[in-house]
């Protein structure tokens, strides 16, 4: 890990959204790379999550995808500034891209509402459970 990295993270919190009826989960890492810490989360979504480390270039957050029914963000610290949110914003459209396809939805003119109110989900609860003010 980066020293830029370890300078940015912060207090870890995880936590996984479910959206009712499907049964898919999207787990949320906030923290530092932590690595036996997050394969033991995400191991509690998959038990044979597959390789499980971070790509080399990407120290603003991704989306960990090698799950049979879920998803993983990681953002090494709680979204505060406009250029954090857009990189929760970013990791939760892969997010969603994983869900919908593991439940026969694929992306299209038809299919973008679903996107739209799936991304608008995560994002806000995410940073609701972030301690973050959020209108209803």
């Amino acid at each position: 890990m980066s020293r830029r990295l370890k300078r940015l993270t912060t207090l870890t919190m995880h936590f996984t959204l479910t959206v009712k009826p499907f049964p898919v989960t999207i787990g949320v890492w906030c923290g530092a790379w932590e690595k036996e810490s997050i394969r033991a989360f995400v191991e509690t979504l998959d038990p044979e999550p597959g390789p499980l480390d971070p790509p080399e270039d990407n120290e603003l957050g991704f989306c960990y995808a090698n799950l049979k029914m879920s998803a993983v963000i990681w953002l090494p610290c709680e979204p505060e500034t406009p250029k954090q949110i857009g990189i929760l914003a970013h990791e939760a459209f892969h997010a969603a891209e994983i869900f919908a396809k593991s439940i026969g939805i694929k992306h299209s003119k038809d299919s973008s509402e679903f996107y739209a109110y799936l991304i608008g989900y995560v994002v806000t609860e995410t940073l609701r459970r972030c301690g973050k003010k959020t209108v209803d």
